[in-house]
């Protein structure tokens, strides 16, 4: 996600805002309390190519349909051939910690069913998806796959196992485990963060999504696309993920083709974060995403003096530099951009308002009413619809009133800039922008209006800040 929004915003049309990268959330997996339900293996659907870059790249042609009354019953399962889980208790809480990813982001309803005796076992109380484990066939198969996953639709190769589709086999041979013993393999799995991201991946293609890597007759592999310049960065899709070390440091939640692939299936989450949250990254230390379904919500960065570089989610960057096929807003950016101290934050869901710290800051608003504080330094900020409430703070400021670019066009409809300082600060738009007209409104402040739409007010200013050299 990183270089998607900075191609848009270019330096030398005088902008330039960070990557989006992409999870922080208050969403677990199975909501919020629920009756006792009966398991019972949900419906599969299947679906077309869409002949989309992004959704054929994510998506296997198949999913399930869920529900809160039906929701798609997943479990942990010893193997097929009497393979054994030492300690199945700590594993299923890996598994359950992995699952309570998706709901972050789609609207898909997941219930743990238990632990059971095999796969078949799952299959037979009603259980579609499972994680097990396999120490017998891979191994004489001659696999050096770290795992086996089956999509729901499940035509491959059933090796004697029930309603394989939407099955996660782990193989005890794969040469990423390096496991003297049963033992090892699953303290593994419980505590190497690269191992928790492998396990997302293939739960991931339990549910529908498939890697990036991964060639059909019908779907592309990223190779083949417009996105193949980010096929080595995982937060695009933790199919990225090496899968040859334990060692790499990496984040523990899908990539943005990951979300949007899932979003398409099931559609986006509508209650993860509903209130007037208030999220605060000043000392992000980790590539984080937020998830937010509702509310007026407000990212500060107000304690540090990094420079963050930030959009705002918006329905016409998810359409622009992905796919037009979902309606999601999509945003985010970096702190410290371009630097080995580089920190990569990514937004889902609406959000609002911003608060930057002392840094340099770069701020993209979105089509909603936004207040921003930018603290001290000399910040960046493209206006755009909505009623905005703008404080640019100390330091020598840029204020974007029109921003064209590419299929982007930023106009700031319903602006106030509070602080606006005479000589110190600016106010512009960019080439292929319509110039601006000064005028007062009914207080006497200074209003600047263009025939694109632009209303800016510099509260208290009278002049014409534009006269000024």
């Amino acid at each position: 996600m990183k270089k998607d929004i900075l191609k848009k915003f270019d330096r030398k049309k005088q902008l330039m805002v960070s990557p989006f990268a992409l999870a922080l959330s208050a969403c677990g997996g199975g909501g919020g309390e629920k009756s006792e339900l009966t398991p019972s293996l949900s419906p599969v659907r299947r679906i077309d190519p869409t002949n989309d870059d992004l959704i054929d790249m994510v998506t296997s042609g198949s999913y399930y349909r869920s529900s809160e009354s039906t929701p798609i019953f997943y479990g942990l399962a010893h193997g097929h051939y009497g393979e054994q889980w030492e300690n199945p208790e700590e594993v299923a809480k890996v598994l359950q910690d992995v699952m309570s990813e998706f709901p972050k982001y789609a609207d898909i309803d997941l219930e743990y069913a238990g632990i059971f005796a095999s796969p078949n076992a799952a299959s037979d109380a009603g259980v579609s998806v499972i994680m097990s484990f396999d120490n017998i066939i891979f191994k004489q198969g001659g696999s050096t796959s770290n795992w086996h996953v089956f999509y729901p639709h499940a035509d491959d190769n059933d090796y004697g196992v029930k309603q394989i589709g939407g099955d996660l086999y782990l193989n005890f041979h794969g040469p990423i485990w390096k496991a003297n013993s049963q033992a090892d393999f699953e303290d593994i799995l419980t505590q190497n963060d690269v191992a928790k991201a492998m396990i997302l991946n293939g739960m991931s293609n339990t549910l529908g999504l498939k890697g990036t890597y991964h060639k059909t007759s019908e779907r592309p592999e990223i190779s083949e696309t417009e996105f193949a310049d980010n096929s080595e960065d995982y937060t695009y899709s933790v199919s990225h993920i090496p899968n040859d070390t334990l060692s790499d440091d990496v984040g523990n939640t899908l990539g943005i083709y990951d979300i949007l692939g899932l979003v398409y299936l099931y559609g986006p989450a509508t209650n993860v974060n509903v209130g007037d949250s208030f999220y605060d990254l000043s000392d992000a230390a980790a590539y984080t995403v937020i998830s937010d379904s509702a509310g007026n919500d407000t990212v500060s960065f107000s304690s540090t003096s990094r420079d963050v570089y930030i959009a705002l989610s918006d329905f016409k960057l998810t359409h622009s530099l992905y796919t037009p096929l979902v309606d999601l807003h999509v945003g985010g950016g970096a702190i410290n951009y371009g630097t080995p101290t580089e920190i990569e934050i990514g937004f889902i869901g609406n959000i609002e308002n911003i608060t930057t710290g002392s840094g340099d800051d770069w701020v993209i608003t979105n089509a909603s009413d936004n207040v921003i504080k930018a603290g001290a330094g000399d910040d960046l900020i493209i206006l755009s619809e909505g009623a905005d409430i703008i404080y640019g703070g100390s330091g020598a400021d840029r204020f974007v009133a029109q921003f064209v670019g590419g299929d982007l066009n930023y106009i700031a409809k319903n602006t106030i800039i509070k602080d606006f300082e005479i000589g110190v600060d600016s106010l512009e738009v960019t080439d292929g922008s319509s110039e601006l007209v000064y005028s007062r409104n009914s207080d006497g402040y200074a209003l600047y209006t263009n025939d694109a739409g632009v209303n800016v007010v510099l509260e208290g200013v009278e002049g014409n800040i534009l006269m000024i050299a």
